[in-house]
């Protein structure tokens, strides 16, 4: 319990303080001394031995000399300033942090509660100590891991930042660098909503508002974002939940994949070049053939046309034969048109597309593959338009009848029926 314990206990007033009290702050490893301060210099009176063993000095030394002296020189003043208006009167409860000084002359940081009493009818302080070397140890530790882990961000060569309510609230160099923004401060200004587009920006928040909310992870998300020069870049985004400043948060991952989706939409085109190779002799031949009458027509036509003055019979067939012409030009122009429709390069644009439009020009451009190996039925639903990219849907279609032709023998073509 302590030197003296009976005695002090004995001669505090009421409700002051009680030996259930000290027992169990002994118990839970809390210091607890009293100390009168009525007059003269102060003196303790009452030391248990989680005090003692907190301040690492032997109870009965603690009871000699001044109490002040056992605190660290950077602390006394301010603990003295305290004690002073104890002194003069003052009621009350205070906590404050200081350092003790162990007679092996280390210093143990403590947190101090002092509180007024009255011991034989004197003005006394009753103070709790409670050891913070275990907190202390532990805050420099998360501190030193906060400064690692900020390094290790910094350093990292990926784009790493963290979103709060709609804007960056800390980012990493990286970031800054695929942002274009000058400094940290000024990105932090711009809300999110403004470097996206809107149906993007809807999205994300949606991500964010998941992620604080059930602490989801988010798969990678591809946005389109302005920069500070005003030229947009190509961003996949990755979430995770982080808490930052003990606020919940996003912690986001960003890689900037612009060269990469030019790199995929050079491929499709590459792809769709490579169908047109495949489909080479066969638009060459749908192309000859109607040039072939379109040439005989005309032909025909300059031989007729000196001596048609009076010959309506003549007349009727010319006229027939520049309608077949005609007709042999908008086939070529048809085949033409589909062809640079199938071939053009298209990034990720996307618009309302007739699906039942795009089987039939996929047929057409594939039509005189499929025509020496099978025949091609169509069977079309009543459909609405649908949001896509026409050319790649093209190019599904055309892969899949090439592939279907390729697969099928010539020698039964009387046989072999595609359905679309």
């Amino acid at each position: 319990m302590g030197v003296r314990a009976g005695e002090v206990l004995a001669s505090l007033d009421a409700g002051a303080i009680g030996k259930a009290m000290l027992d169990a702050a002994q118990a839970a490893r809390i210091g607890v001394t009293v100390t009168l301060v009525d007059a003269g210099a102060p003196r303790n009176v009452y030391v248990n031995d989680a005090a003692a063993d907190i301040m690492g000095w032997p109870i009965e030394e603690l009871f000699e000399g001044d109490p002040l002296s056992h605190i660290a020189l950077q602390d006394r003043a301010r603990a003295l300033e305290r004690l002073q208006r104890r002194t003069a009167g003052e009621q009350g409860q205070a906590s404050y942090e200081l350092d003790i000084i162990r007679k092996d002359g280390t210093l143990v940081p403590v947190e101090l509660t002092a509180t007024s009493a009255t011991v034989e009818g004197r003005r006394a302080v009753v103070a709790f100590i409670v050891d913070l070397s275990a907190r202390r140890a532990a805050e420099q530790q998360r501190l030193h891991n906060e400064a690692r882990f900020r390094e290790l961000i910094e350093s990292a060569p990926e784009a790493i930042g963290i979103v709060r309510g709609g804007r960056f609230v800390y980012v990493n160099p990286a970031y800054l660098t695929v942002l274009g923004y000058p400094d940290p401060e000024s990105l932090y200004r711009v809300p999110l909503l403004e470097m996206l587009d809107p149906d993007q920006e809807t999205v994300r928040s949606a991500r964010e508002l998941d992620t604080i909310e059930r602490h989801k992870r988010q798969p990678p998300q591809v946005y389109t974002v302005r920069r500070h020069d005003g030229a947009t870049v190509q961003l996949e985004v990755s979430s995770v939940y982080f808490e930052y400043e003990g606020r919940p948060s996003v912690l986001s991952i960003g890689r900037d994949v612009t060269e990469r989706k030019l790199l995929e939409r050079r491929l499709a085109q590459a792809d769709r070049l490579a169908s047109l190779g495949t489909l080479a002799a066969g638009v060459a031949h749908e192309i000859n053939n109607p040039l072939a009458y379109v040439m005989l027509n005309l032909e025909w036509v300059s031989r007729k046309l000196p001596s048609v003055h009076n010959d309506a019979a003549s007349l009727d067939g010319l006229m027939m034969m520049l309608g077949e012409a005609r007709q042999g030009v908008e086939r070529v122009s048809t085949i033409v048109r589909e062809l640079r429709s199938f071939s053009r390069l298209e990034g990720e644009t996307r618009c309302r597309v007739d699906l039942r439009a795009v089987a039939e020009s996929a047929i057409k451009i594939v039509g005189h593959e499929i025509r020496h190996r099978a025949r091609v039925h169509t069977s079309y639903e009543p459909v609405g338009p649908v949001l896509a990219s026409e050319a790649r849907l093209e190019q599904v279609v055309v892969n899949l009848l090439l592939n279907a032709a390729q697969a099928l023998p010539e020698e039964r073509a009387g046989d072999n029926e595609i359905r679309v």
